[in-house]
């Protein structure tokens, strides 16, 4: 049987692309950490992990602060959600009755620019 040339090509243009994301998760470091969930917005008032803490749940849940998607507070250093992880966090915003020290344990893996490319939330 015969490859046509347009065949071949996409062939290689496949095995390429299936390399070049092999690349990409192997210089991740995996994480599966406990912290405090803030929203992108606030992050930059936080300081401490206590003003992480301290961070509300009715602020969390502003218009402006959803949109400006979520992230999480680890031994005092926020990471940026992906948006897949801002979606699991805004729900974990919504189904809680605490006001404050909202905290989840998130699985994923930190990218080279310290965000989380999230696989799984779960409110602790």
């Amino acid at each position: 049987m015969k490859l046509s040339k347009i065949s071949l090509s996409v062939a290689v243009a496949l095995v390429a692309a299936v390399i070049s994301v092999s690349a990409a998760f192997a210089n991740e470091t995996k994480i599966n950490g406990k912290g405090t969930l803030v929203d992108v917005m606030c992050s930059a008032d936080v300081k401490t992990q206590a003003d992480a803490d301290n961070h509300t749940r009715d602020c969390a849940l502003m218009d402006a602060c959803v949109k400006s998607g979520y992230g999480i507070v680890i031994d005092g250093k926020f990471h940026k959600f992906d948006a897949e992880g801002s979606k699991q966090a805004e729900a974990i915003f919504r189904s809680t009755t605490k006001k404050d020290h909202i905290t989840a344990t998130v699985e994923g893996a930190i990218q080279d620019d310290g965000s989380i490319h999230v696989m799984h939330l779960t409110a602790d």
